[in-house]
């Protein structure tokens, strides 16, 4: 996500999509953030109090990549919310609050591969695409990050039972 949205309300609602990522933390549901280039002063604040994990796109795109990028206390069962602005928006301009300077493509899919890798992914969702008509890129764009996140589950899954035997 090209955002943090750890807000506890935004614009007089506290179930904002500015505010998702808050009520997974009050659910008391763990978080690691990818991608996040947009985030004010509150958001900033309470990643440090709670010591949420992350990895922001500016540190993708300055540093290598980590091997594993979650932290080895996270839960092994993992579910991927997958906003599609976290993607720099020369991949996806058709999101809602296109922000520059996301993820590339191949990064991403490099991210993902290592984010499931000896986890179990129990779901996933794609979202924030907002088709902007006579404009088709964004949505291929996201069908085949859709497509590319059910053949990375599919992997891992088959990597798992491979090494179980």
């Amino acid at each position: 996500d090209a955002h943090a949205d750890l807000r506890d309300s935004y614009e007089g609602g506290a179930l904002s999509h500015a505010c998702v990522m808050r009520r997974a933390l009050d659910l008391g549901l763990p978080v690691f953030q990818i991608g996040v280039r947009a985030l004010c002063p509150e958001e900033v604040a309470l990643r440090v109090d709670e010591r949420i994990p992350y990895l922001d796109a500016w540190d993708a795109a300055m540093h290598p990549l980590p091997a594993v990028p979650l932290p080895n206390d996270f839960p092994e069962r993992i579910y991927i919310t997958f906003d599609v602005d976290g993607l720099d928006p020369s991949i996806i301009p058709a999101t809602g609050t296109p922000v520059p300077g996301g993820l590339g493509w191949y990064e991403t899919m490099t991210l993902l591969d290592r984010v499931v890798r000896d986890r179990t992914v129990v779901g996933f969702d794609v979202v924030e695409l907002a088709p902007l008509p006579g404009q088709i890129v964004s949505d291929f764009a996201a069908a085949r990050l859709t497509y590319n996140i059910c053949g990375v589950v599919q992997r891992n899954t088959l990597r798992g039972m491979r090494a179980a035997r």
